[in-house]
């Protein structure tokens, strides 16, 4: 029986990939892009203009929006504490006769370079946090309406390389790590028909990580856009 040799991948192993293949990453992009869009999509659609929700309905009511917006990190993510953010889903739903709602969040940003910290490597970085929790929304009109909420938030962050393995390409993770923090936030639905609205939001998440063997926060400010599907 031939004996084989045990082969060992390191990131210094592997040449890196050319500039022009930075792309690839913005495939991940792609993929949460279409899957969020795709959970906005009804299955059916009501030509009947939904009324207004009181507290005691036995439907169920909510909102599920697509995000695109702006995170702002602290300064040890510095030079690139300013980050697009996407947010494959904002969800809302509030069961019969509750007056919250409960709600989550799955929002995703990337940068091209690792966090400003000692022994930091990669070609770029990303962070990503799960928000849960819960979310009063108050109907000013049959138009807009008034939303706060918050609660238990899961952050994490890595620093990863794409490397060439001779004709295909694979992404090698420095080092990453997740943590518990909170998030809480507020803003607008404006219903623009019976079924479609778009809104802003405001909010603030912290949650640490170890990055690197230095513990840094991986949450921060967003603003953050909102199109999606009322019901």
């Amino acid at each position: 029986m031939k004996a084989h040799a045990e082969t060992h991948l390191t990131p210094g192993s592997f040449p890196r990939r050319a500039p022009g293949c930075a792309g690839s990453r913005w495939r991940h992009f792609g993929f949460w892009l279409t899957l969020g869009l795709v959970a906005l999509i009804p299955a059916r659609a009501d030509p009947v203009a939904a009324p207004i929700e009181s507290a005691d309905s036995p439907r169920w009511s909510g909102h599920a929006s697509y995000v695109l917006g702006y995170k702002m990190l602290n300064s040890k993510w510095s030079p690139i504490q300013n980050q697009l953010e996407l947010g494959v889903l904002d969800l809302d739903l509030r069961p019969p006769a509750w007056p919250i709602s409960l709600c989550g969040q799955l929002l995703l940003t990337y940068a091209d370079s690792p966090p400003d910290v000692a022994g930091a490597g990669g070609d770029y970085s990303g962070v990503w946090e799960i928000n849960l929790g819960v979310r009063k929304v108050f109907t000013l009109s049959d138009r807009f309406e008034l939303f706060v909420g918050g609660g238990l938030a899961v952050v994490g962050a890595s620093a990863s390389s794409w490397v060439d393995l001779g004709g295909t390409s694979a992404q090698v993770y420095e080092d990453s790590g997740t943590g518990i923090g909170a998030w809480g936030g507020a803003g607008v639905y404006w219903n623009i028909s019976d079924h479609w609205q778009v809104g802003i939001e405001v909010q603030y998440t912290w949650g640490e990580v170890d990055l690197f063997d230095e513990r840094i926060d991986a949450g921060g400010f967003h603003a953050l856009a909102m199109f999606g599907y009322h019901w």
